[in-house]
Parts: C-alpha cells; structure tokens; sequence
C-alpha cells in the first residue's frame, strides 16, 4: 500500500512540474516583431490562463512542430501565405484535448492567436478544455503587455 501511495506521489509531483512551473531565468517585457517580408503573413501566439498540469503546448503547422509556449509566454513567426492546418498538442498526461484547424494566411496580415486552458465540470465528473482564439490587435497588445516571457521559435519563417 505503501509503494502504491509513493508511486501516485511521484507521479502528480512530475505532472505538476512538467509545464507550467518551466520558468526564464529572466523576465522580458513584450517586444513587437518587425513587420513581415512580403508574401508572408506575421503570426503572434500567446498563452493565458492555463491549467498547472497542461505543460507547454506545442504549436504546429502543416505537421511541423513550431514552437512549445508555456503559460504567460509569447511568441512570433513569419508564415507564408496561404493555407495552412495548426495544430495544439499537449502532453499525454495532461488529459487537455488537442486542437486542430485550417489557418489561411495572407500577405502581409498580422494574426494574434491566444491560446487558454481551463476546467469544467458536468454530472459526469470533470473535464479539461482548451482553446484557440484570434484576438484584435488592440486587446492582443493590452494582454501582452502583462506577458513577461519570449520563446523563439525554432523555426522564424515558415514556408
């Protein structure tokens, strides 16, 4: 019963460790990116609000891994124009449901796409949700304002 108990243990301390306590050594303050290259579209993607067991999402396009964005944490790229399928992958474990969708970029556009995570409960017990959404530009810069983290993407210009 003992080993049981420690078991479950160590596995909710790794489920809570594995996303969202991923911290920068240091804070940054929101940076706009220059303006995009012609025949690309400039794509900011944002996380708020997320799930402590959610890790990183893994933002996808055309089955090429982008970038992994934690909780409170931006990003950029550059994607050229026309249609595209993003993709949002969590970890396993953390029970939160995929999201796919058609992304059609024009030139010369800029896209804010927030992301967020969050709990619901029905009479069958509770459930995790998450979502995608394309934010004005206005709101988009008033929330990242408060974001005080950067990841690169691994891959800047995506054709």
């Amino acid at each position: 019963m003992k080993t049981i108990k420690f078991f479950f243990t160590i596995l909710f301390l790794l489920m809570i460790s594995s996303g969202s306590s991923y911290a920068k050594n240091e804070t940054v303050s929101f940076v706009a990116a220059s303006p995009p290259p012609e025949g690309y579209a400039l794509v900011y993607v944002y996380r708020l609000k997320a799930l402590p067991m959610g890790g990183r999402a893994n933002v996808m396009l055309d089955k090429r891994s982008i970038v992994k964005v934690s909780n409170h944490e931006y990003t950029w790229f550059y994607l050229n124009e026309g249609p595209h399928r993003m993709k949002i992958r969590w970890s396993a474990l953390s029970n939160i449901p995929n999201l796919e969708f058609n992304f059609p970029a024009k030139s010369q556009q800029t896209y804010f796409l927030k992301i967020t995570t969050g709990a619901g409960f029905n009479l069958f017990g509770g459930n995790t949700q998450a979502s995608v959404q394309g934010v004005d530009e206005a709101s988009a810069l008033q929330e990242l304002a408060g974001i005080k983290s950067y990841e690169l993407a691994a891959v800047q210009k995506v054709d």
